[in-house]
């Protein structure tokens, strides 16, 4: 979990200001990828604010389920990604952002990468490795997508070092709605996190009956 928190405290936080450094041409075309899904998403939004009135601005929204969620209890390597994302208005920082964490995952070894630690129901390559430490249960992962690879780490942020009856009762698909972070996910992407999140915590239950 230490490079995770490095990744996270390692953003300058200040208002108004990119917490995201130069980006490469590689994070470049995976975030021109998800730009169509934008446009749908904006037009979504825009319907909703003619219907129901203009929405708070973005940067005040965040901020706002940030801290409702740091009322919550969890790992400090989490709450401090939600923060750092609360200082991003714009979504390509965003997942800019989420796409850094990724790359801050340590690497699987090839033999770690089987049937057993694969996960099922995502388009990309996605392997999860689940560790007990006493009663406490940490993760380790890797994918294939730059994008799918950073919400696996905020996934292993939310849910290591914590005990299997705690992580199957925590719903990150609520709490990364809460954080805007599936708005512009395509179909296949939140498929996939779903997929994650539904094997974490189905095995975090069988864990703890």
């Amino acid at each position: 979990m230490r490079s995770l928190a490095l990744a996270a405290s390692s953003l300058p936080r200040a208002c108004g200001r990119s917490l995201v450094r130069g980006s490469s041409e590689p994070i470049q075309t995976e975030i021109s990828k998800l730009r169509g899904t934008m446009a749908i998403s904006s037009w979504g939004r825009s319907m909703r604010s003619s219907v129901y009135g203009s929405p708070d601005p973005p940067a005040l929204a965040a901020r706002r389920r940030v801290a409702y969620i740091r009322a919550m209890s969890h790992p400090d390597a989490f709450r401090e990604i939600a923060d750092n994302l609360s200082f991003l208005d714009d979504w390509e920082d965003r997942y800019k952002y989420i796409i850094e964490l990724g790359q801050k995952l340590p690497p699987l070894a090839d033999d770690e990468k089987n049937s057993a630690t694969k996960v099922n129901g995502c388009v990309s390559q996605v392997w999860l490795v689940t560790e007990r430490n006493g009663e406490e249960l940490r993760y380790r992962g890797e994918s294939d997508a730059m994008i799918v690879r950073g919400l696996a780490a905020i996934l292993i942020a939310l849910y290591s070092d914590r005990p299997a009856r705690e992580i199957a009762e925590t719903d990150a698909i609520a709490l990364f709605d809460e954080l805007g972070l599936r708005e512009h996910l395509s179909t296949q992407r939140s498929n996939g996190l779903v997929a994650m999140v539904n094997r974490i915590r189905s095995e975090a239950r069988a864990l703890a009956a």
